[in-house]
């Protein structure tokens, strides 16, 4: 479990105040010797009223987040389209990892998630994917390779992303 609050002061055009929570938790259940279930959730918000930086605010979509969708696209974006984050997030993450060998597993998952202007637009307006992966245990940690796609997919999104990454998704 973590949980980070983190307040900050922006000084320029303007004087600017804020305060980040964050948080995560995670629980593992092993269901036979090589299986095991793998359940995260994440949230975040801001105290305050002031403008956030760009780089404080929150961002949903891609590896780190909800694999199936392009990194950060599950953000609020600007008149260009571009991604200028949100002031909430929820992510939300179930793996089935099934460790086959000393050097390699497999895993089943599906991500949810958002980014937007408040916790509750995040939780109303979560996307979710679905996917599949190899993990390579040379030693040090895993080396994984996942592919996954949106459960929902839209105009303009592309039909999988392929993520490869050291480490478990979490």
């Amino acid at each position: 479990m973590f949980l980070g609050v983190e307040p900050g002061i922006s000084l320029g055009g303007g004087t600017a105040s804020y305060t980040r929570i964050a948080g995560s938790a995670s629980t593992y259940r092993k269901i036979t010797d090589g299986l095991v279930a793998a359940v995260r959730a994440e949230a975040g918000a801001f105290l305050g009223e002031d403008e956030v930086p760009a780089d404080r605010k929150f961002f949903a979509g891609g590896g780190g987040s909800v694999r199936g969708y392009e990194y950060q696209s599950l953000s609020p974006r600007d008149t260009f389209g571009n991604p200028v984050g949100g002031d909430a997030l929820f992510n939300a993450s179930a793996e089935l990892r099934w460790r086959k060998s000393a050097r390699w597993g497999y895993v089943a998952f599906v991500d949810a998630g958002s980014a937007a202007a408040s916790l509750d637009e995040a939780v109303g307006d979560m996307r979710a994917a679905f996917g599949v992966g190899v993990r390579y245990y040379p030693g040090f940690g895993p080396v994984r390779l996942d592919i996954a796609t949106p459960i929902d997919r839209r105009d303009g999104e592309d039909p999988v992303q392929v993520y490869i990454s050291i480490g478990q998704s979490f």
